[in-house]
């Protein structure tokens, strides 16, 4: 059967989002959505999937894990004034992931070189939960090229003492098995069958959460889907995504950012027991303005547009 092929996800993810575009490009010409288009960039091997939409100053998209590109569907509806790239992680979504060892750095240089591919010579960037971290390694990297710096994320996401925000990202998934151990970490092919475990435990929950009765009843079933798609296509790399995040010394990369940078601290009353973070970082940053907006990961399906309006604003503000 197909469904035991190692390659039937991604095929099958391909053509629905194929349909997708097709939708898309129907609805605009009735007043509907904007045309977002996708494509890949790359070497055969170490090739990024990205979708693309609008026109202006370039913005670039990174998502959390195990999210693709898609978790930034909706926002890129409400960017009508801005050249966005939205990429899927190396790894997840469509995306090559990359070989042997590899950390945040890595991940940054590849980015970087498949921007300058699509003829990206200057842009911001928005990274969102693990999407802030490689953003901020991409700014270290190469901080020439970097106009803005949005960087946003949950309290849990964006704590900057090490221990504390490790300890905290792995309790916000109330799984011990949802992450390796960053102080005993498994390798991660004995990680393999926990983590299904836990993959399977998401998408379990995110059946049981989709309503088909409700007003919103297709936008609900749509990102059900994708996050249900993500989930699978994403679940074998997922551990040395984490052991990179959990490596990573964010505090010191985000004390030598040379760019202007925006902290969009998204605060939820699940972590009102953690201290918040954005004026402390406004307080180590050069360069930052803190711009916190109450929610959570899922803003961007819940009240998008008033997301996009904090990532607008800090567009346009003097930092």
């Amino acid at each position: 059967m197909d469904s035991e092929n190692p390659n039937y996800v991604h095929g099958h993810l391909e053509q629905i989002e194929k349909r997708e575009v097709i939708s898309s490009h129907a609805r605009e010409k009735s007043g509907g959505p904007k045309i977002v288009t996708r494509g890949y960039v790359g070497a055969p091997g170490r090739q990024l999937h990205y979708r693309r939409s609008g026109q202006g100053n370039a913005l670039v998209l990174l998502s959390g894990t195990p999210r693709s590109s898609t978790y930034y569907l909706p926002l890129m509806e409400h960017l009508d004034d801005c050249d966005v790239v939205a990429i899927d992680t190396p790894g997840f979504g469509l995306s090559d992931p990359l070989k042997g060892s590899w950390g945040l750095h890595d991940l940054a240089v590849h980015i970087a070189e498949c921007l300058h591919s699509l003829g990206l010579q200057k842009y911001s960037v928005l990274g969102v939960h693990a999407g802030n971290k490689i953003g901020t390694a991409l700014c270290c990297a190469f901080p020439d090229r970097i106009q803005k710096f949005l960087f946003a994320g949950m309290t849990h996401s964006i704590i900057l003492e090490k221990d504390l925000r490790n300890r905290s990202m792995r309790e916000s998934y109330g799984d011990p098995e949802a992450t390796n151990d960053p102080d005993n970490p498994v390798p991660s092919d004995e990680r393999l069958p926990a983590r299904w475990t836990h993959v399977q435990k998401n998408l379990n929950a995110l059946w049981g959460s989709y309503d088909p009765t409700r007003p919103d009843s297709i936008a609900a079933r749509s990102a059900v889907r994708h996050k249900v798609l993500d989930e699978v296509a994403g679940f074998e790399i997922y551990d040395d995504m984490y052991a990179a995040l959990f490596s990573f010394d964010l505090e010191s990369a985000l004390r030598k950012l040379q760019v202007p940078t925006a902290i969009i601290e998204m605060i939820s009353s699940e972590e009102d027991h953690l201290p918040r973070q954005g004026s402390l970082i406004e307080a180590a940053v050069p360069n930052a303005r803190s711009m916190p907006i109450r929610g959570d990961y899922e803003l961007l399906n819940t009240r998008v547009s008033e997301f996009a309006g904090v990532v607008k604003e800090a567009l346009k503000a003097k930092i």
